[in-house]
């Protein structure tokens, strides 16, 4: 990914938007910036491989599971969330939509091969700033179809 070294201030021109084309605005010294730069390579090239396999889907998560299990807690920071929790979330959540998108409906975290990892997750929906941060289904096949596309609509999960 190229980057811009120039830091934008109130008044600057700004680039012409690219179609097609995301644009990461951020100061090259901000963490949440570097974040983005870093946990979603890794997650689209998972969702651009097309697989359909369940098996290889559900493989991602046994290291995983038996991180959460050793940890013996509720969330991964502990008897209560933490940013460990928060940062790995919207990668995590993601993989039933993935699912989704893929249109095949068997690949799911199931309980019974990750009782860890399914409480986990549990755990977390129960936290109001997850509750209105998550996705919607329906919203995001349709953001996936797009991007594979390469037709991007990223305006998918406004709601007007």
């Amino acid at each position: 990914m190229p980057l811009t070294l120039k830091h934008f201030r109130s008044g600057s021109t700004y680039p012409e938007p690219t179609q097609g084309k995301l644009r990461l605005y951020s100061m090259h010294s901000c963490s949440y910036a570097q974040r983005t730069k870093l946990f979603i390579g890794a997650f689209y090239k998972v969702m651009l491989s097309h697989t359909e396999d369940k098996e290889a889907i559900e493989n991602m998560f046994d290291e995983f599971e038996l991180d959460v299990k050793k940890r013996g807690t509720p969330f991964l920071g502990g008897d209560n969330p933490m940013m460990v929790d928060l940062n790995l979330w919207p990668h995590i959540m993601r993989i039933p939509h993935l699912a989704y998108s893929f249109n095949n409906p068997e690949v799911e975290i199931s309980p019974d091969r990750f009782p860890a990892v399914t409480s986990w997750i549990n755990k977390m929906e129960e936290i109001p700033a997850v509750q209105q941060t998550n996705l919607n289904k329906d919203q995001y096949k349709q953001f996936v179809e797009s991007y594979k596309a390469k037709k991007v609509d990223y305006d998918v999960f406004i709601k007007e």
